[in-house]
Order: structure tokens, then sequence, then C-alpha cells
């Protein structure tokens, strides 16, 4: 027997005992054992009870992490920049994003009420400023009541300086941004000791044994690899043991390279895809898509963009998928999008035309995805990319679209005076067709135009809601 199996056994041995003596009192009260004794022993043999069997239960099961209880909704974001302003904000603000510098993190330790707290260096200073300060995230362990943090760009940040958050107690959404930033395995022995929910890592450079601790995180729910560094070196079958995930995003991972070449005496930039033994050099594969579905039975949300993939890839998909996100994917076909037509839970989609490169052949022209698009009722759509007007008469199809997502492209390419290439808005767009999807009630546009927003606008009047986004 093992020490587990033995306290396991002691623990029921005493709760017999003592299940035998309460009923060896209640069968003889000519011992003076009154009625109101009985019922307060009785209670506790039960709680007892209730306990032992709770720590049997626990050790004859694995264990199950417990998702904590969702939060209320935080209110609007209060914005400051430099310390003037951070020392002049009301101290009992709950959502607060600043930027200052490294001697001025200090501050923080006094917002004791804040729930989400985005915070990055004041990158509008002097850059020799910038590089000398020195900063810790210390003070940010004072706002114990946490539950959502970003750390923008910092300079020189290291394990060292996130270790201080592992203090947070309620902390269940982190955002890392920044090529400074680095995922090794004491930054990730950070992580897994936080109740974390979601995780977004933008830019940041990924090693080998920082992704294997990553799969230790029990609560995990979404997960974001955005525009991350060293994945291609990585083992991405560690992300099969975050059974509780539904949420994946795996952007930009083995997208082209910008590589130099000199030709006729003068240096060249092309986009080249990774090649090794002659071949392109695809992280995201067939095979370990199947091994992701049959890992994560939870898997809903599924996002692909700027990802090199094939047709099998598309075909693995799990089917439970209710989000896919192929936004300036490459290298898929027609197989690849019919087989995404045929999922039976999809409800929702992102795609879009990859910006024009004459080095890349294998994108995919948006226009290849009309057929499919018809044969779907989409309640979420993303696109990316310069709208037309075939856009527009697509969307007027998807009359059971809920949510909209515009990434609009400028359209029409001018000269100036300097000979110098200008990107510059088309001739304007009808977005009627948008006012006769009766179910939409939010169109979130990313770095609109005043006159794009003011278009839509006229089109849906003031029952939809419409947000802009910086990214």
């Amino acid at each position: 027997m093992n020490r587990n199996e033995l306290e396991a056994a002691a623990e029921e041995r005493l709760f017999d005992a003592m299940l035998g003596e309460l009923a060896r009192e209640a069968a003889a009260p000519a011992r003076g054992v009154a009625a109101s004794r009985w019922l307060v022993a009785a209670f506790v043999v039960l709680g007892l009870a209730v306990v032992v069997g709770v720590v049997m239960t626990s050790r004859g099961t694995p264990a199950v992490a417990v998702a904590p209880q969702e939060p209320a909704p935080l209110p609007p974001t209060l914005e400051v920049r430099g310390i003037t302003a951070l020392r002049k904000a009301d101290r009992q603000v709950e959502n607060l994003s600043c930027a200052i510098e490294g001697p001025d993190f200090g501050v923080l330790q006094e917002f004791e009420r804040l729930r989400a707290l985005r915070v990055e260096q004041d990158h509008d200073l002097p850059h020799p400023t910038l590089v000398q300060s020195a900063w810790s995230l210390a003070p940010v362990a004072r706002c114990t009541k946490l539950e959502s943090l970003t750390v923008g760009p910092l300079a020189r940040f290291t394990a060292v300086e996130l270790a201080p958050i592992a203090a947070l107690p309620n902390l269940r959404s982190l955002e890392l941004v920044g090529k400074e930033k680095v995922l090794d395995g004491a930054s990730a022995a950070v992580l897994v000791k936080l109740p974390l929910r979601s995780l977004v890592l933008r830019e940041v450079f990924v090693v080998r044994e920082g992704l294997r601790v990553l799969g230790e995180l029990p609560l995990l729910e979404r997960l974001e690899l955005r525009d991350c560094t060293g994945l291609d070196r990585c083992d991405l079958k560690h992300l099969y043991r975050l059974r509780q995930l539904r949420a994946l995003t795996l952007r930009g991972v083995g997208q082209a390279t910008v590589q130099q070449f000199a030709l006729t005496g003068e240096p060249v930039a092309l986009q080249l895809p990774t090649i090794r033994d002659g071949r392109i050099v695809r992280e995201v594969t067939a095979d370990w898509i199947k091994g992701l579905a049959e890992a994560l039975p939870n898997l809903r949300e599924l996002d692909l963009a700027e990802t090199r993939i094939d047709d099998q890839v598309l075909i693995a998909l799990p089917r439970s998928l209710t989000f896919l996100g192929l936004r300036a994917a490459k290298g898929y076909g027609e197989p690849g999008m019919v087989a995404v037509g045929a999922l039976p839970n999809l409800q929702g989609l992102a795609c879009g035309e990859p910006p024009p490169n004459s080095h890349e052949q294998d994108r995919v022209p948006f226009a290849s995805w009309w057929p499919v698009l018809r044969g779907m009722k989409l309640h979420r759509y993303e696109f990316a990319g310069i709208p037309t007007p075939d856009l527009l008469d697509e969307l007027r199809q998807q009359t059971d679209l809920r949510e909209l997502r515009l990434a609009i492209g400028l359209a029409v390419v001018t000269t100036n005076e300097q000979g110098h290439l200008i990107l510059g808005e088309g001739p304007p767009l009808d977005f009627g067709c948008l006012g006769d999807l009766k179910h939409l009630d939010w169109v979130a546009l990313v770095n609109p135009s005043a006159s794009i927003v003011q278009a839509i606008r006229r089109a849906v009047g003031d029952r939809v809601r419409i947000e802009g986004l910086a990214r």
C-alpha cells in the first residue's frame, strides 16, 4: 500500500468506528444519552462522511479543475498617459489602461480596486530614457482583485519581472505583447500558478520548454498565439494537454519570411516559405488537426489566420467547430472550402482577400469562397480586405447574420508629385444591404475611415451597435 491508500483505509476505519459507536448510543438510551446529544453526534458523523467522501473521491479519480464563477461586467476603460495623469486618476477605478515609465510603476499599487489593467511603457519618450529605465511588475501584485492583465511592450522584459503576478489570486485573463518577451520554462512556470482561463501571446518568442510547461494550465479555455516566433521549433502536440480548451488561435504559423538576395548587384527582398528537405514546412498538418480533435473534445473555435495549410487540414477539422478563422491563410483550394461548408455546427467564419504579392502564388482569391458561402447560414462573419459590390451582394444572402467584423483595406493606388505610391479610398460603396439583415445587431470596424462609418450608419440606423477597433 502507498501512503494515500493507507490514509484512506485509516479514515474509513475511523468512520466505521464512529458510526458503530453512534448506533450503540442510540440503542441504549438508558445510559444517559439525550436525544439532543444524539442529533448533534449524527450531524458530526454526517459531516465527516462528506469530508471522507470528498477526500476518497479526489484520490480515486483524476483531479478536475472547477472553473471560478463568471465575473461581473467591467465598466468602461479609463485611459491615461504619463505619471501626472496617473497620479490624478481616481483610486477607485476598476478598469485602467496606462502608458508610463519604469520608475513610475510603483503608483499602480494604490489602485487596489482594479479588476482590469493594461500597462505599457510610454514609447513617446526619447529612446535612451526608455531603455535605461528600471521597472517591475511587483506593484501590480498589490492589486489582488485583478481579473485581467495586459502587459504591452516593455523594455528588457524577463521572467524575473513577470514573477510577482503569481501572487494574484483572481487573475483569469493575461495578455503579453512584444518581441522582447520570451516564453521559456521559467516564465511559463509563473503562468501555471495562476487560475488563467484566457492567455494571449502576441509577437512573443516561444521556446520548446515554455510551450511544454504551458500545457500544464488546468483551467485554460482560450489560447491565442499571434505572430509568435520560435513555434517552428516547438512540438505543437503539447497543446493536446489543454483539455478544457474551447478556443485556439494560431496566427502566422508557417507564414512566409522575408529573405534577402543579391541580384544584379542590388539587394532584393522576397517573401518565401520555410523550405526543409526540398519541401514547404507546415507545422499545422492534417495529422496534427486529427490529434487536436481527439484530445480536445470541448474545442469550438479555431483560428488559423495567416497560417500555411492545405486542403487535408480543412478536411480533418473537428465537426464540432462553431467558428473557423482563415484570414489570409494560404495553400488550400476548392476541396478545403467545400469541407468547411459541410461542417454541421459552423456559425462563424473569418476569411478575406490577402494583400496582393507576386511572390505568394498560393494565396486564395476571396471570390473562390462565394459558392460555398451561399450555402451557409452564418451568425458571425469577419472579412479582411478590400470591399467590393460583389462582397456586399454576398452579405445580403446571409439573412441570419448577427455579428459582422470588417477590416477594410484601401482600394486605390495613386502617385503623388514626388512619384511615391499612395493608397486611398475607392468610389463610395452602397452598404444598404446591411439594412436588410434583420438579425444584425453588431458591426465592428478595424481602423475605419469616417466615410465608411457614416455609410454603414446610414444603412443600419440606430438599431445596430457600431464599434471601432484598433486591431
